[in-house]
């Protein structure tokens, strides 16, 4: 799932030093992991992780300690190490750009929405403004599309993945940032893990406005399946609430979004407000994009 130069790197590299990585099937799908498996060296506390030709079990800060020190020791120390510029160049012959399609267009019969669409109108309209993700395919589309202006203000959870992270990070990004917007894009299955935070964030009346990305399934998982175990979609499928008067439940403004109309005055009313405010958002069943 890297980018076009990281996969490059990896499936021609003499040796590959792997430090804390788990190297899980999603890390290592651009080609079959016995073609490389014999140039991997592998570090990791966890021995449990451990899949290289050379496996050390031990704190990756300890192995570069170690390392360092025998860099700098007599047997190195007149060693010049080159740093070769015609590999760094052959790596970034091989770019090739990560097209997101349906981010401009939508048919007018495109309903649902696609989510690509949904996700790039709203960061578009909150440019500046802090972001905050979920583990999922929308996680995917934020990160590719987000357009940040500052370091610190895309926060997700990354390879740790846990589902439920964008609600209640959102709570802290607020209480520290109270004259800043908050934008929460999240899918229909993690805000479920977590969705009793709403009652904190209307407690506090904090300025944070949530778009569930809602596709009534958990999709990573349902492409996943589909692409990589070449198996029909098992148990992704979600029978969901109607999250709009959920949120109201709570006291939060929201609405349902189900058209272009429909996402327009949605981020028109969250970028006025400056209370809590929810949108489920209807979006069709896609794919994510992946690098070759």
């Amino acid at each position: 799932r890297g980018t076009s130069l990281a996969n490059y790197a990896y499936e021609n590299s003499d040796c590959i030093l792997v430090l804390g990585a788990r190297l899980s099937e999603r890390t290592i799908a651009s080609c079959e992991y016995d073609d490389v498996k014999d140039r991997i060296i592998h570090v990791n506390i966890d021995e449990d992780c451990l899949k290289g030709n050379i496996d050390i079990s031990m704190d990756a800060s300890d192995f570069l300690d170690l390392l360092l020190s025998e860099i700098q020791s007599n047997d190195y120390k007149d060693k010049e190490f080159i740093l070769y510029n015609d590999w760094i160049n052959e790596i970034y012959s091989h770019y090739e750009e990560l097209i997101v399609d349906g981010i401009d267009e939508v048919e007018d019969n495109y309903i649902p929405l696609r989510p690509p669409y949904a996700i790039n109108k709203i960061v578009n309209a909150f440019k500046g403004s802090y972001f905050l993700s979920d583990a999922g395919t929308h996680t995917t589309w934020t990160t590719l599309l987000s357009k940040n202006d500052k370091f610190g203000k895309l926060l997700f959870s990354g390879g740790f993945g846990p589902m439920g992270y964008g609600l209640p990070a959102s709570i802290g990004v607020a209480i520290a940032h109270p004259d800043e917007q908050v934008v929460v894009i999240c899918g229909d299955g993690d805000i479920q893990m977590v969705i009793q935070e709403l009652a904190t964030i209307r407690e506090y009346d904090l300025n944070v406005n949530i778009f569930i990305i809602d596709n009534s399934q958990l999709g990573i998982i349902r492409q996943w399946e589909e692409t990589i175990y070449d198996m029909d979609k098992y148990q992704i499928d979600l029978t969901n609430p109607d999250f709009a008067k959920l949120a109201k439940s709570y006291g939060i403004d929201s609405m349902k979004v189900e058209s272009r109309e429909d996402l327009d005055l949605a981020i028109d009313k969250a970028f006025k407000s400056n209370h809590p405010f929810l949108a489920d958002v209807c979006v069709c069943e896609e794919n994510i994009p992946l690098p070759k």
